[in-house]
């Protein structure tokens, strides 16, 4: 599926038209919701998160973007994307992180006592965003990883295409061609090292 955006209305005729003759294809005219309501639902399709308010869309993102998600709180899920900074200068914004409240009583995350409903989106966001163990297969697995940004103790875990940084209460994932450099820090009063990350394309 491709989509484009902000195409004049004199010319939604003449591409229907090309697209028909050309490709067999009609294509849909899609109606986003501009009424400025922050409440709806999710939609999730593929690795594609849609969020509608009543039955037209107000925004989507990819959840192959998804850095790292946190459950704040009982019903706040928090994704956080990943950000390049090697863009250039004419990329002057761009989506850091977004919050979801999702209150028990929804019927489309249904939860319980022991696993209310924003766990149970979290959770699914994480087996569709890669974010979430077991979805790609680490090449190897470094445990119990010193790190000074962020500060703690980390598994780390190399992917094909990603590093993962795993900890008691965050989870992190990079991708290699955000990374600029890292820092091999020796640790003077202790038989320890510790890597710095903070240098990267994610500051």
């Amino acid at each position: 599926m491709m989509e484009w955006l902000e195409i004049r209305n004199i010319d939604v005729s003449s591409l229907t038209n090309l697209f028909q003759s050309s490709f067999a294809i009609t294509p849909e005219e899609k109606q986003l919701s501009i009424s400025g309501k922050n409440w709806g639902e999710v939609d999730l399709n593929g690795n594609t998160l849609a969020f509608l308010v009543g039955s037209k869309q107000a925004f989507e993102v990819s959840l192959a973007d998804v850095a790292q998600t946190q459950l704040q709180g009982k019903n706040d899920v928090l994704l956080e994307f990943h950000v390049d900074d090697t863009a250039g200068a004419n990329e002057k914004d761009s989506l850091m992180e977004i919050s979801f409240h999702i209150p028990n009583s929804n019927t489309q995350f249904v939860g319980d006592e022991n696993r209310p409903s924003a766990q149970v989106f979290r959770d699914k966001i994480m087996s569709m965003a890669d974010v979430g163990s077991g979805v790609e297969e680490a090449v190897v697995t470094y445990e119990g990883i010193h790190i000074l940004t962020p500060r703690g103790r980390y598994s780390v875990e190399l992917h094909l295409s990603f590093l993962r940084l795993q900890g008691q209460a965050n989870d992190f994932k990079i991708q290699y061609s955000s990374v600029v450099r890292l820092f091999l820090l020796p640790k003077v009063l202790f038989l320890l090292h510790f890597y710095d990350s903070s240098i990267l394309a994610i500051l």
